[in-house]
Protein backbone atom coordinates (compact mmCIF):
# COMPACT_ATOMS: atom_id res chain seq x y z
CA UNK A 1 0.00 0.00 0.00
CA UNK A 2 1.69 3.24 -1.26
CA UNK A 3 1.54 5.82 1.84
CA UNK A 4 -0.12 9.28 1.26
CA UNK A 5 3.83 10.62 0.86
CA UNK A 6 4.74 8.51 -1.75
CA UNK A 7 1.66 9.49 -3.24
CA UNK A 8 2.49 13.38 -3.66
CA UNK A 9 6.27 12.40 -4.74
CA UNK A 10 4.49 10.20 -7.62
CA UNK A 11 2.02 12.23 -8.58
CA UNK A 12 4.70 15.61 -8.81
CA UNK A 13 6.95 13.69 -10.57
CA UNK A 14 4.88 12.40 -13.40
CA UNK A 15 3.59 15.67 -13.83
CA UNK A 16 7.31 17.31 -14.11
CA UNK A 17 7.95 14.76 -16.62
CA UNK A 18 4.60 15.01 -18.66
CA UNK A 19 5.35 18.49 -18.85
CA UNK A 20 8.95 18.07 -19.46
CA UNK A 21 9.07 20.77 -17.11
CA UNK A 22 12.72 22.07 -15.91
CA UNK A 23 13.20 24.37 -11.85
CA UNK A 24 16.25 25.85 -10.16
CA UNK A 25 16.66 26.22 -7.01
CA UNK A 26 17.37 29.01 -4.96
CA UNK A 27 19.45 27.63 -2.62
CA UNK A 28 22.43 26.09 -2.77
CA UNK A 29 21.01 22.86 -4.27
CA UNK A 30 20.46 20.96 -0.90
CA UNK A 31 17.19 21.88 -0.05
CA UNK A 32 15.45 19.82 2.94
CA UNK A 33 12.73 17.54 1.42
CA UNK A 34 10.42 16.20 4.10
CA UNK A 35 6.70 16.37 4.39
CA UNK A 36 6.78 19.94 5.95
CA UNK A 37 9.50 21.40 3.48
CA UNK A 38 8.60 19.75 0.03
CA UNK A 39 6.83 21.95 -1.61
CA UNK A 40 9.60 24.87 -0.90
CA UNK A 41 12.17 23.79 -3.60
CA UNK A 42 10.84 21.72 -6.62
CA UNK A 43 14.60 21.51 -8.38
CA UNK A 44 15.39 19.80 -5.42
CA UNK A 45 12.65 17.70 -4.75
CA UNK A 46 12.49 16.07 -8.29
CA UNK A 47 16.41 15.50 -7.92
CA UNK A 48 15.22 13.43 -4.44
CA UNK A 49 12.76 11.59 -6.56
CA UNK A 50 15.52 10.81 -9.11
CA UNK A 51 17.98 10.05 -5.99
CA UNK A 52 15.10 7.40 -5.01
CA UNK A 53 15.09 5.66 -7.93
CA UNK A 54 12.34 7.21 -10.24
CA UNK A 55 13.24 7.48 -13.92
CA UNK A 56 11.93 9.91 -16.35
CA UNK A 57 12.18 6.97 -19.30
CA UNK A 58 9.91 4.54 -17.97
CA UNK A 59 7.22 7.22 -17.50
CA UNK A 60 8.01 8.66 -21.71
CA UNK A 61 7.91 4.84 -22.78
CA UNK A 62 4.52 4.50 -20.80
CA UNK A 63 3.42 7.48 -22.48
CA UNK A 64 4.21 6.98 -25.88
CA UNK A 65 2.53 3.89 -25.72
CA UNK A 66 -0.45 4.89 -24.42
CA UNK A 67 -0.66 7.42 -27.44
Amino acid sequence: MLSLRNISCKSFFKRSVRRNLTYSCRGSRNCPIDQHHRNQCQYCRLRKCLKMGMRREVLQQLYVHQE
